[in-house]
């Protein structure tokens, strides 16, 4: 893991080819032979489907975003024609992937559609170029949706106005989605779709109180909250990447929102407590300090020694990190591991407990002092 961007590589990843997938979302077979969903960081392609009304909605809004709401003479034809460069984005992604690639990713949950797992990722095609900005210089994606720093060097804020620049000279150049753009209705029809977005948040049921936890939030959930937009949800998705939310004072780190807004998102959002699972649980420890321990099932070797003066120090050497009193052991969950890991990303070998990042981990609260 890089230690500067958090980012994990793997190369000699495989594209599985799939009947759901489109050009930012899409299955990939890890070196281990386990496939995961990846969502390209930063580029949004069109869906190539408006079965459901998320969907549609989000259909709607692409089309505004080009200034295409009535490409082909009205608003059903614009719906087909952005469709089709869906699926042409789809097309575009299977070519630049049918060799080996490599994918950068933390493991940050991506949801988007509730039917799959998705994680956040990069993708560095076979010839060494980042596959969002491949798609937004052709004009098959826009500019937008959560980032983070790329690599060394290229910090969140680089990244995201490198991928605005490339969506600037694809519609000075007409390709891709830019070549059926409305220029003179574009400033309108993306005036509308923000007007819309704001009454639909007021037409939808009644959110209730303390029902939204803002660091596990889909970017549709957070948009119910009242004050937030799209852009504000996406801030909030790469604010938390960062960082967890511990406090509602927290949400003040997101440009946008102030102490006013934040005060009308209080009493909607949540912020469950961390709960020591029962296959990481610890007892007869101290509760004053912490330590983060990667997620329940690492596939790899991980070794993570803790030493406190009340318990005479313990140490834990599995695949899994299992139960103990506290006592010096090697602690071993095998069988759970078995049952769970093929749903749990793979992780490289022997990490120090202190490098990972809060979102991937899970905190255990005791006396102690880390050493590595």
């Amino acid at each position: 893991m890089n230690a500067e961007t958090g980012l994990m590589t793997f190369t000699g990843c495989e594209l599985v080819p799939t009947s759901w997938a489109d050009g930012d979302s899409f299955s990939v077979k890890f070196p281990d032979g386990k496939a995961f969903t990846i969502r390209l960081y930063g580029v949004d392609c069109f869906e190539t489907s408006d079965r459901v009304e998320t969907d549609k909605r989000r259909l709607r809004a692409q089309r505004r975003y080009f200034g295409i709401a009535k490409a082909g003479g009205n608003e059903q034809t614009s719906i087909v024609e952005a469709m089709k460069l869906g699926k042409l984005a789809t097309e575009r992604v299977r070519e630049l992937l049918r060799k080996p690639f490599t994918v950068h990713t933390a493991w940050a949950d991506g949801r988007g559609h509730p039917e799959f797992k998705r994680y956040y990722g990069f993708i560095t095609e076979a010839d060494g170029r980042d596959l969002g900005s491949l798609l937004v210089r052709e004009g098959s994606a826009r500019a937008f949706g959560v980032t983070r720093a790329r690599s060394v060097g290229i910090t969140q804020d680089e990244y995201k106005k490198r991928l605005q620049d490339e969506e600037l000279s694809a519609a000075s150049r007409r390709v891709g989605a830019w070549k059926l753009t409305n220029w003179n209705s574009l400033p309108e029809e993306r005036r509308v779709e923000r007007a819309q977005e704001e009454e639909e948040k007021l037409r939808d049921a009644p959110l209730a109180k303390k029902s939204i936890d803002p660091n596990t939030a889909a970017r549709d959930e957070l948009m119910r909250l009242p004050g937030v937009g799209e852009v504000t949800a996406i801030r909030i998705m790469e604010e938390r990447e960062e960082e967890k939310f511990q406090t509602v004072e927290d949400l003040r780190r997101v440009p946008g929102i102030g102490v006013k807004t934040a005060a009308k998102l209080a009493p909607y959002l949540i912020f469950p407590g961390k709960v020591l699972p029962s296959y990481l649980a610890i007892s007869g420890l101290g509760s004053n300090r912490s330590i983060w321990l990667g997620p329940p099932c690492i596939h790899s070797e991980i070794i993570a020694r803790a030493c406190g003066s009340d318990c005479g120090g313990f140490g834990f050497r599995s695949n899994v990190l299992g139960s103990s009193s506290g006592r010096s052991t090697a602690a071993c969950a095998s069988s759970w591991c078995s049952n769970h890991c093929s749903a749990t990303p793979p992780m490289p070998n022997a990490l120090a407990a202190t490098k990972w990042r809060r979102e991937q981990q899970a905190v255990l609260s005791f006396d102690t002092n880390i050493s590595s």
